[in-house]
């Protein structure tokens, strides 16, 4: 690493998943995220339908 850490110490010191730091983007098919998506925005949009108070 450029400051001397390692990549362990580094995802500690900013909270990130070592995990997450090393995933590639991207993975899996877009139109099938793109889909699973949409089905939980729908539901999320019609719950607050349902309880206006609750907030989105």
């Amino acid at each position: 690493m450029a400051w001397g850490l390692s990549r362990r110490r580094a995802c500690a010191l900013v909270g990130l998943a070592r995990a997450s730091y090393a995933t590639p983007p991207g993975r899996g098919d877009q139109n099938e995220r793109q889909a699973a998506d949409a089905v939980l925005v729908d539901a999320l949009l019609a719950l607050v339908k349902r309880h206006a108070g609750w907030g989105f």
